[in-house]
């Protein structure tokens, strides 16, 4: 019998059947949650699986018997950074349930206890393979997974070890000397790779130690079985799009003062040791070396005569002759001081602005036939702007060198190229204020003998220009020599292969070969994790392109994207802008700045995605993160004008006896009543406290915290941009630069030691087994 009952706007129909008997299946007991979680019995909806209370791990390990679990546990760290408090680790100690003054209350939940204790793990779908060690799971909330177990805090390993040996340093390195190396065993062998992480947790010094450097970086053009960069587009020169201009032409691309005047006015800064610095006028394109105030120094400071936004080293080819041994650094100014970006908004060409090309050489210069004098070891060398690159495309955004040595190779003589074209330092790409991404074929400075006037200004025209319509293009990164990756302000990636592009010119618009959706907001910085693709089967294809990528945009988020699958996984969500994220091979993950300015590494395995540690805690907003494929020290330069560098590879003892120090290389103040600035160095290190153990303790102690940092600074002080030199072999690895707001840049000579200067294995070779003999058991802990 049906009846049909009008209410407003729905009608409702009541179905009435005659009553059956039903023989029901014997029902037998299903897990639920309401044990777990206290529901009532009158809850709604069908029985949810339980879950063990003791541990959100799927992938728990059979716990140890009694008076066993602390000893096989030794390893484990207390990362109280991790900033979701409910997933816990599976050793810390659960505190037990309150009494209840009720009886049955309080078996029902010992019952439920042990039935969920017997359960067996969830039921979970198989992940999505994105790369060897990389996986995307099915979760909805990607970026909060549980830890698998205790195991989860293990140190860092790289994702890709492609060969057996590698090179290692014999002697002490310096900046300009060809330091010899050796074949040696690498840390693809699981002994070698934990003796080698282990010693790297001894480092307590402000860069690396030259013992320990190995070149863990990959692409596909290296030879097999061999870590050595090659040469790459042999065939490309600079062509006949530049022109050598004179200063009087070359005003309008040079930076302006605050006036809008044709030169730069002088900066005055404060240099020395606190309490007794000298006050130095430096002019645009002038620079002084530290040593005059603080003799052990190498480092020198240069000023660009603007604001500089982006910094980068030159690759060089290790086996140039010594002769060859300048650095190279390209350094992108703002066309003055008032000169603002806005996200988005493309500027009209031609917009005059400029790149500089700044050499690292020592102050006697050395020849083929001649050997090296052994007081080039101590020299600090000298900084000078050799060549400024006049452009039309705005300013600089970014400014990336590829990867891969470039330039043309030199004769004995001196000459690279017999024709009357100069030979070419390099290929150097960058993101620009109009809204593209060009590539430019920047001529040797060496080769430009017109004028004994330094530095020389040179009209440059793009090599290859890349625009899209619908957005503006805002950072870059190359994955090898062929392939880049782009990121715009309408929250998209774009992957350009640019070889054949670069080879053979044509006057069509090169297209992208992926273009997707990542962000909501625009993409602040891009960065390939280098790694080689899988098969189908799981086998490595190191002779193929990488396809997984990190970024971090003005949303705050932090993503993780194959662009086979054309999806991103969020690994981190912050409320802030994440203005740098890169990856680094030595922990194998990105490093990106989390909630209040700590700088965190996030795992990218698949037991470990979105997962991260605390490393540095900064005073203010990262601007900038460099990482090396030699060294596991990282560089961060900050809102608050200071840089500092720390090891990743932190000891994962939480008692141990290794400090795990951050230093602080420099710091610069501001004075706006003299208008006058204050570089500071030479800083005691301090250690890594997180927040709430440092809470804790003072609370404990009864004593006053100590007190930080105003949260206001101006703007002059920021670091904006830090980077390493990894692009000329292990013995360079040691060098530094940054750039900050006021102009002023920094190219530092850092090397680490071991605590208490105490080798922990003895010596290198009987760390990567080349001699015979076991080591030590007390050389093996930490």
């Amino acid at each position: 019998m049906v009846h049909h009952g009008l209410s407003r706007c729905h009608i409702t129909y009541h179905v009435c059947f005659p009553k059956m008997p039903v023989q029901l299946r014997a029902r037998s007991t299903r897990p639920s949650y309401r044990a777990v979680l206290e529901l009532p019995d009158d809850e709604g909806g069908p029985p949810l699986p339980e879950y063990d209370d003791s541990s959100e791990s799927d992938f728990e390990l059979a716990q140890p018997k009694d008076g066993q679990g602390r000893a096989d546990d030794e390893d484990a760290v207390h990362d109280t950074e991790d900033d979701n408090p409910s997933i816990r680790d599976d050793e810390s100690d659960v505190d037990p349930a309150p009494k209840s003054k009720g009886k049955g209350k309080g078996k029902r939940r010992a019952a439920a206890t042990a039935r969920t204790t017997a359960m067996p793990s969830l039921h979970r779908s198989a992940p999505t393979t994105l790369a060897p060690g990389l996986s995307r799971p099915n979760a909805r909330q990607n970026y909060a997974l549980p830890l698998p177990n205790i195991n989860h805090r293990h140190r860092g390993i790289p994702v890709y070890l492609p060969v057996l040996q590698t090179r290692r340093l014999v002697d002490k390195p310096s900046m300009f000397s060809n330091s010899e190396t050796v074949l040696t065993r690498s840390i693809a062998d699981p002994v070698i790779r934990d003796r080698v992480n282990k010693a790297n947790s001894h480092n307590v010094g402000r860069g690396p130690v030259w013992e320990l450097m190995e070149d863990l970086s990959w692409f596909k053009e290296s030879p097999s079985g061999d870590h050595t960069k090659p040469v790459v587009y042999d065939t490309l020169r600079v062509d006949n799009g530049w022109e050598l201009l004179s200063p009087e032409r070359a005003s309008p691309y040079i930076p302006k003062g605050v006036d809008g005047s044709s030169h730069s006015p002088p900066l005055t800064c404060l240099f020395g040791p606190y309490g007794n610095q000298t006050k130095m006028q430096l002019k645009a394109l002038q620079s002084y070396q530290m040593a005059q105030f603080f003799p052990d120094s190498k480092a020198h400071v240069f000023y660009s005569g603007a604001p500089v936004w982006t910094i980068d080293w030159c690759p060089a080819f290790v086996g140039d002759p010594p002769y060859r041994n300048k650095q190279y650094l390209a350094v992108g100014p703002f066309p003055s001081y008032c000169h603002s970006p806005e996200v988005g908004r493309k500027v009209a060409r031609p917009s005059p602005a400029s790149i500089q090309i700044w050499s690292l050489s020592p102050t006697q210069r050395t020849s083929d036939h001649e050997s090296m004098d052994t007081d080039l070891d101590e020299d600090p060398g000298s900084m000078k702007c050799e060549l400024i690159i006049c452009i039309d495309c705005g300013p600089a955004h970014d400014l990336k060198w590829c990867p891969l040595p470039s330039h043309d190779k030199r004769s004995s003589s001196g000459s690279s190229l017999p024709s009357s074209l100069p030979g070419k330092l390099g290929l150097l790409g960058g993101a620009f204020e109009d809204g593209s991404v060009s590539l430019y074929t920047v001529p040797d400075p060496d080769d430009l003998l017109f004028s004994d006037k330094s530095p020389h200004h040179v009209r440059l025209s793009p090599s290859l220009r890349i625009e899209l319509e619908d957005t503006m293009c805002w950072s870059m990164d190359w994955a090898n020599s062929e392939v880049i990756a782009v990121g715009c302000t309408n929250g998209s990636v774009a992957i350009f292969r640019v070889k054949e592009a670069l080879e053979h010119p044509t006057d069509q618009r090169l297209c992208p070969t992926h273009y997707f959706t990542v962000h909501q907001s625009a993409i602040r910085s891009v960065s390939w994790v280098r790694a080689p693709p899988t098969s189908t089967s799981g086998v490595s294809r190191p002779d193929r392109d990488p396809t997984v990528l990190v970024s971090g945009g003005y949303d705050g988020a932090q993503m993780v994207t194959d662009i086979r699958d054309l999806r991103g996984n969020m690994m981190n969500r912050t409320r802030d802008v994440i203005n740098s994220i890169v990856f680094t091979n030595h922990v194998g993950g990105p490093l990106a700045s989390d909630h209040e300015n700590l700088i965190k590494s996030f795992g990218i395995t698949p037991n470990a995605l979105g997962r991260g540690h605390g490393l540095l805690d900064s005073s203010g907003p990262a601007w900038s993160i460099a990482t090396s494929d030699f060294h596991p020290h990282i560089a961060v330069g900050s809102a608050d004008g200071t840089c500092q560098t720390t090891n990743v590879m932190r000891s994962t003892r939480s008692g141990g006896a290794v400090p795990f120090f951050i230093h602080k290389i420099f710091q610069v103040d501001y004075n706006r009543t003299s208008d006058e600035y204050r570089m500071l160095e030479n800083f005691l290190p301090h250690e890594h406290r997180d927040r709430p153990t440092a809470s804790r303790d003072t609370k404990k102690k009864k004593e006053a915290a100590l007190p930080v940092a105003t949260g206001a600074w101006p703007p002059e002080v920021s670091v904006t941009r830090v980077t390493w030199q990894s692009g000329s072999g292990l013995a360079r690895a040691p060098l530094l630069a940054s750039a900050t707001a006021s102009g002023l840049c920094r190219v530092d000579w850092l090397l680490g030691r071991f605590n208490q200067n105490r080798f922990p294995y003895y010596t290198i070779e009987s760390l990567r087994g080349e001699v015979e003999g076991a080591v030590d058991e007390d050389e093996e802990g930490e």
